[in-house]
């Protein structure tokens, strides 16, 4: 009898422990839910699994049946790593129902590809498996010292050169102000692409594609082909060209809609004179030739998304040009950013999902279980869990074909010679879901086979010398921490999380190895907030907690701030906020992390918090600009 292919039940996790030591039960909607999931392999003959691990240096490698095979016969057998066939001798072994591959050399780290025939006498099956020989751990930099990293929201870069939100000029300077600091990274929000149609869309956490772009972060004055007469003559907006790009600067919130909407219009006319021009050029054209080898490298998976969209023959080929366009725009001038020899390098920052009705999804719905979202269980911090309106990978599908999504995900976002921080990243061995319709208590945790996702993380970092930081908070699974520090990924280590309580001090001692040291994150109040007491009055003012429940938040804080002074040594009235930063940070750095992040909106001694997790309208999540212009910006070392 042939196995058919394993149904994504079985990677449902029937219970889990909560934060709080609490068992819980996975109930019978949610169970009812995931075994209704229908996806395309499931009615796929399994003969042996799709991929395997295989030891670096191996010279045998046994790929074994699921099901006996004696009565077939085996026929064509290659073994072919990316760019050649490896020579081998092939033997079936009747006694373990396997093939056992002899290789004349060990075999190197890679991706191979085992491909044969199975015959019957009638018929004859393909049967591929991917094998993944992998290092045992991840790139990991070549620094003696603490790695000091600038966290930047790029959206909230206010200067006088942009259009109302920071934008990749702005970047090109700030990583050369960084690095001159002593700085060697900046991380950065997702610089994923966050709207299609919709362009007042602005979470970088909840993108519409992880493969382009946020083409809104281009820095349009500084394309070649910009014309600024051009555009002040035919300009369609009411009010006057540069008037109105004044306004935008000005505004102390990204105005997404109208900033989106002027640089479409912008970016469209440019993007017909741009094809205009590379379609009359000469093929021996320098300029001509950076966009060709462009084409060739990325035009398929753009197309793939922007397609996936839909609409007439005539809007699809124009939207598909504007987004060839706007990708090309978008690569050369990231790349620029950091091109500087002393200029700080990147950390890119890689969302969980994307939306239900992405491109994503679109494109290749097979690869999700868009009637899924992930979400958060229940914890002390929200009670009645989270549910983020994100569509998962499914799990099965992603094996079945060889990682090929995640591999191009991981590329489209490690930066060479740089890092890649990955959100919530305990979805490499589980997630949560919940159904659509049900709540985030209704939901449970589907298993993901960690070891090879792992794997492909060791080998993609190495071969781009990116190193990979993991966000590890929330309900994390026992044993996880330690199979990411033994791939030699970063966890987070976010103060508040670490020391909630001045008692805890006494026991502080060293950061363990590989270890991200972080005094707060874009999700937690800023410390200028906290130091000043003026977070409680923040979250009151929103009317986000009852009268009742402030006291509670306001001794929190409190507690927060003694368990700062406690580790700076001084007394609370005696610093104002931004020597307290300084002290803190130098107290922290003494415990010799790897890593030492600073938030840039802490640096500047911002009160309003980034994001509040929970609201949507209540406040203006991931639009608050910064309250100095980078003009006047001094950058200097937490």
């Amino acid at each position: 009898m042939i196995n058919s292919s394993p149904h994504l039940a079985q990677c449902l996790q029937q219970s889990y422990t909560d934060n709080a030591g609490k068992r819980r039960r996975v109930g019978k909607r949610f169970r009812a839910a995931i075994e209704a999931v229908d996806y395309e392999c499931e009615a796929r003959k399994i003969y042996c699994e799709p991929v395997q691990l295989v030891e670096f240096g191996a010279q045998l490698i046994t790929t074994k049946f699921l099901i006996d095979i004696g009565e077939f016969v085996i026929i064509g057998l290659t073994l072919s790593g990316e760019n050649q066939k490896l020579r081998t001798s092939v033997f079936y072994d009747d006694a373990e129902n396997c093939i056992k591959i002899e290789l004349d050399h060990g075999i190197d780290f890679g991706y191979f590809t085992l491909e044969f025939d199975l015959f019957d006498g009638v018929q004859r099956e393909r049967i591929t498996q991917l094998i993944i020989v992998a290092p045992l751990r991840a790139w990991g930099g070549q620094f003696s010292d603490i790695r000091n990293v600038l966290a930047v929201q790029l959206y909230a870069l206010r200067s006088s050169s942009n259009w109302g939100i920071g934008d990749f000029g702005d970047l090109k300077k700030l990583a050369e102000k960084a690095g001159k600091a002593g700085y060697q990274f900046i991380a950065l929000n997702p610089m994923h692409m966050t709207h299609f149609d919709q362009l007042g869309e602005c979470s970088p956490y909840s993108p519409v594609s992880r493969l382009l772009l946020n083409w809104l972060y281009i820095d349009i004055p500084a394309l070649e082909i910009y014309d600024r007469e051009k555009l002040i003559n035919n300009w369609p907006f009411e009010g006057e060209f540069i008037a109105t790009l004044a306004r935008l600067r000005d505004c102390d919130h990204v105005d997404y809609e109208k900033v989106a909407a002027i640089k479409f219009w912008v970016l469209s006319l440019l993007s017909e004179h741009f094809w205009e021009g590379f379609e009359q050029a000469d093929a021996s054209n320098p300029d001509y030739q950076v966009f060709s080898k462009f084409l060739s490298e990325n035009q398929r998976t753009i197309a793939r998304q922007v397609n996936a969209h839909g609409g007439g023959v005539n809007a699809r080929d124009r939207n598909l040009r504007f987004h060839l366009f706007t990708q090309f725009c978008c690569a050369v001038q990231l790349e620029q950013c950091f091109a500087l020899e002393n200029a700080a390098k990147p950390i890119y920052d890689l969302a969980i999902g994307v939306k239900p009705d992405s491109l994503e999804v679109r494109a290749c719905p097979q690869d999700y279980v868009a009637s899924m979202s992930i979400g958060a269980p229940p914890d002390a911090f929200n009670q009645l869990g989270q549910c983020w309106n994100i569509a998962p990978f499914n799990p099965i599908t992603l094996r079945e074909k060889h990682y090929r999504p995640l591999v191009e995900l991981l590329r489209a976002n490690m930066p060479f010679g740089g890092g890649i921080r990955i959100d919530h990243v305990m979805w490499l061995a589980r997630q949560y879901w919940m159904a659509d319709g049900s709540t985030a208590l209704e939901g449970g945790y589907v298993r993901f086979p960690v070891d090879e996702i792992l794997a492909i993380l060791r080998l993609e970092s190495r071969r781009r010398h990116c190193i990979i930081i993991g966000e590890d908070l929330g309900t994390v699974p026992r044993g996880f921490r330690a199979k990411l520090t033994g791939s030699g990924i970063y966890l987070m280590d976010v103060l508040p999380f670490s020391i909630s309580d001045p008692a805890d001090l006494e026991a502080m001692s060293n950061y363990s190895p590989r270890v991200a040291a972080f005094i707060g994150t874009h999700d937690m109040p800023l410390f200028a907030a906290i130091w000043s007491e003026q977070h409680a009055n923040i979250l009151h003012k929103l009317k986000l907690f009852s009268a009742n429940e402030m006291p509670e938040i306001g001794r929190l804080i409190q507690r927060q701030k003694c368990v700062i002074a406690g580790l700076i040594g001084e007394e609370l009235p005696i610093c104002e906020a931004g020597q307290a930063f300084r002290l803190l940070g130098r107290k922290l750095k003494k415990r010799k992390p790897e890593f030492y992040f600073t938030l840039l909106d802490d640096l500047l001694g911002e009160v309003m918090p980034i994001n509040i997790p929970g609201t949507i309208d209540e406040y203006p999540n991931w639009r608050r600009k910064h309250s100095i212009w980078l003009e006047n910006l001094q950058i200097e070392m937490a």
